[in-house]
């Protein structure tokens, strides 16, 4: 998968971009860094990501 298809998925937790996750830890430690988000794990957003693979 290319990594600019890559950018365009969502989290599942917060809806927010694969681009605005900490993308400089493993995998299970891309915490969000909008503003006031909780969230500390980045999950693929599954449609998102079938409809990249193409």
């Amino acid at each position: 998968m290319d990594s600019e298809s890559d950018s365009f998925l969502k989290c599942l937790k917060c809806q927010h971009h694969k681009v605005d996750h900490d993308r400089s830890t493993s995998k299970d430690k891309m915490k969000c860094m909008i503003g006031a988000c909780e969230c500390k794990k980045f999950v693929p957003d599954r449609k998102y990501y079938r409809a990249s693979k193409k």
